[in-house]
């Protein structure tokens, strides 16, 4: 679960704060939260995207080519795509950085705030 306060699990009784994890979003909101087909965490923040993989953090902003540092929404489909809407662009992980995504048809004036693939794999 994602919070003001990091990142929380549920052990089958309470929640329990990832105490790793915590620091790392200390001032960040946690807005969304995707596991790919590999087992990895990836987080959408109000100032961009973690991924734990292989049980390192890794920070994706701007410099990355995240769009935007607000992460309203990250999706996954069945192979493995990434997906995230930041601020009033959408980005597709291109396995080492973000890249837009075509967005022919949808408009871009306001914000996204969700997204994901439906069991066909369609955005």
């Amino acid at each position: 679960m994602g919070s003001y306060e990091g990142l929380a699990r549920f052990d089958g009784i309470r929640f329990v704060h990832q105490t790793k994890a915590v620091a790392l979003f200390e001032d960040e909101l946690v807005l969304t939260m995707v596991v790919d087909p590999a087992g990895s965490l990836w987080v959408g923040t109000s100032i961009g995207i973690w991924r734990r993989k292989d049980s390192e953090w890794e920070q994706f902003k701007p410099e990355n080519g995240l769009l935007d540092c607000l992460v309203y929404s990250i999706a996954c489909d069945s192979q493995g795509e990434i997906v995230a809407l930041a601020g009033h662009r959408i980005a597709r992980w291109n396995g080492t950085a973000f890249e837009e995504f075509p967005h022919t048809g949808i408009s871009t004036t306001f914000s996204q705030h969700n997204c994901f693939f439906d069991s066909e794999d369609r955005l």
